[in-house]
Order: structure tokens, then C-alpha cells, then sequence
């Protein structure tokens, strides 16, 4: 495990902790309308959801449920560079305007690192309780669709997700998911 110790360690972050929070949050919380019709728009469209949900690399964390996810962007192993895909952000693709927002519309997108992804969770999903490596990796998550019942605890602190809302969180904390909702 790789540790900083100057770094500030809290499980949850508020957005107005950094100036680059604080941008991402008001970024993506503007265009939370538009994201959210670019999701629901492909999960209708049944051919197109079958190509674009993906298992995620962390089959392992599945305790019961199911986590899928739709992947827009990764980084580069190599290069450390974040790689968009190609047919889901092209002109005409999936998540041309997500994809344009986040690369175009950013002033902050070269802070941009590791994903830029949707997670989807069915009723009954509960995610093990797992860290990351290390405490130099936040995770900034909006919630799109909902439900009741759905909770993360992050260092026991539980929360929910709010539709439009930017939730961040520390990943070197233990933390877990389930959905009890419907």
C-alpha cells in the first residue's frame, strides 16, 4: 500500500473542499438533466445496453447481486493517460454530450484520472467491504437513477446517493454498497 502522510484523510468529501471539487460538482450537477437522458436513452435501447454493460474489474467484491457498468473512459496503464471510448463518445454515439461535458467543457480535464464510468446495481446487490491501496484516489459518484434503500458506508459512515447530487468519497477508507431498495 502506497500512504501520503500530508494528505487530509476523511471518508466523505464535501464539494467545496477543493476548487477542482467544486468545479466538478457544479460541472456535473449542471448537466445532471443531459447525463441522465444519455443513460436512460441507452438502457431503452436493448441491442446498444447489451454492447455497452460490461462486468466490472472487481467481480470479486460482489458478496450477492449483480454490478455491471458502462465505461466511458479508462486510463492508460502505460501512459497514465485517460482513453475515451471511441464509439460511445463519437458524434452520434451514446454519450456524445456526457463525453463532450467532461472532455471539452472542463477546464479541469487534465486532472482527470482512472475512470469516468456508470455503475448499475439490481435489488439485492451488496458490495464486501474493500479499501483501495492507497489514500491518493477520491472518488467523485452522481447519482442517476435512485432508488430507496440504496447505501454506502464509507470508515461506518453510511450515506445515500441523491438523484443529481455528487457524492465523494475517500477510497483508502473500508467501504461497501448494498441495495435493499426495489
Amino acid at each position: 500500500r502506497m500512504y501520503q502522510p500530508s494528505f487530509t484523510a476523511k471518508p466523505y468529501w464535501e464539494c467545496s473542499d477543493t476548487p477542482y471539487m467544486k468545479y466538478m460538482c457544479e460541472l456535473l450537477e449542471s448537466n445532471y438533466p443531459t447525463i441522465k437522458a444519455e443513460v436512460k436513452a441507452l438502457l431503452k435501447n436493448k441491442p446498444l445496453a447489451r454492447q455497452a454493460i460490461t462486468f466490472t474489474e472487481s467481480t470479486n467484491l460482489i458478496g450477492a447481486g449483480n454490478w455491471t457498468q458502462i465505461k466511458l473512459a479508462n486510463d492508460n496503464a502505460q501512459t497514465g493517460e485517460l482513453e475515451w471510448s471511441d464509439w460511445m463518445c463519437a458524434p452520434g454515439g451514446p454519450f456524445e454530450k456526457t463525453c463532450d461535458i467532461l472532455r471539452n467543457h472542463n477546464q479541469w480535464r487534465a486532472a482527470h484520472t482512472g475512470t469516468a464510468k456508470f455503475y448499475l446495481m439490481p435489488p439485492g446487490t451488496r458490495l464486501r467491504p474493500h479499501c483501495g491501496q492507497s489514500n491518493l484516489r477520491l472518488f467523485m459518484q452522481m447519482g442517476i437513477f435512485v432508488p430507496d434503500g440504496v447505501k454506502i458506508s464509507v470508515g461506518g459512515i453510511e450515506k445515500s446517493w441523491k438523484k443529481g447530487k455528487v457524492l465523494i468519497l475517500d477510497d483508502s477508507f473500508v467501504h461497501g454498497v448494498k441495495h435493499d431498495g426495489k
